[in-house]
């Protein structure tokens, strides 16, 4: 074999290893791409089921919000009729359940302040609806007052003057007002909640597509696998074969590869190219059909 086929042959190996290669690097990308698929995938759940939670939250906050405020709205309405009855009969059993009206107002405008700690502008309201509700105990207890005095007249004088219906009136507009604002805060909840959902979807999409990708990928390395197992590397000088990283004949490889034992002969092709090389020799071509007679 010449300088020049030997380095061809010891270059052979280097290409047959780099024709291996493509599929190695193939499993790797699709082995790369699901590990950041998942990452992705679960940063992204994890950030919508966050925004879930958070957007359902605020929502059952808001609806807390403004069913303590009917209730202490209602419990005001409750002390007003309490005293009303008071003032008409005279029976001291109902001051009793218009001061508990009164503390109940008094209880759910506390624990109001405390739901909307995070809202300035809701905190400004409730002080404003303390202090009307604060007058308005005040302006009943003062009738109460004034019929077990037996001031009469100052208790007309007081019915008269409209302060209580005005302070009512100043209350139910408070009140309207808050539970508007919640109900502003609410529908903006509730688009930041269907976005969460959609991202959650989306995310939900992207795991089926990666899946689909990463199923694509691995179908590509197994054709191309199954291909390269169809190869078979021959040096083109001295047609030896390479298999399992080593070099031999055509004979041992079908031996190792498949249990096939060879034997040699010649074809009539060759043998009638001989027979005219050699120009009419007959003993060698008489030695020659005797070798290819016991080859067959």
């Amino acid at each position: 074999m010449t300088k020049k086929s030997a380095a061809t042959s010891e270059r052979t190996p280097q290409r047959a290893r780099g024709s291996r290669r493509p599929p190695l690097i193939w499993s790797a990308l699709a082995l790369a791409v699901l590990a950041a698929s998942g990452i992705l995938v679960l940063l992204l759940n994890r950030s919508a089921a966050s925004e879930t939670r958070s957007s359902f939250g605020w929502a059952t906050h808001t609806l807390e919000m403004e069913d303590k405020l009917h209730a202490a709205l209602a419990a005001l309405g409750n002390a007003e009729s309490a005293q009303r009855g008071f003032l008409l009969s005279r029976d001291t059993v109902y001051l009793t359940p218009s001061r508990q009206a009164g503390d109940t107002a008094r209880r759910l405008l506390a624990s109001l302040r405390t739901l909307t700690a995070d809202n300035a502008g809701q905190q400004r309201r409730l002080d404003l609806l303390d202090r009307l509700v604060v007058a308005r105990l005040g302006l009943l207890g003062s009738g109460v007052a004034l019929m077990q005095a037996g001031q009469r007249d100052s208790l007309d004088r007081l019915i008269r003057s409209g302060h209580g219906r005005a302070l009512m009136d100043s209350i139910h507009a408070t009140v309207r007002s808050a539970v508007a604002n919640e109900d502003t805060l609410l529908a903006r909840r509730q688009v930041a909640g269907e976005g969460a959902l959609s991202r959650r979807l989306r995310a939900e999409e992207l795991i089926v597509g990666i899946a689909l990708l990463a199923m694509g990928l691995a179908a590509l390395v197994w054709v191309r696998l199954r291909r390269a197992e169809r190869l078979m590397t021959m040096c083109a000088w001295s047609k030896a074969i390479e298999f399992e990283g080593e070099w031999m004949s055509v004979e041992e490889y079908m031996n190792r590869r498949f249990g096939i034992m060879i034997t040699h002969g010649i074809s009539p092709t060759e043998l009638a190219r001989l027979e005219t090389e050699m120009d009419g020799a007959p003993i060698l071509a008489s030695a020659t059909r005797g070798v290819t007679a016991r080859g067959a």
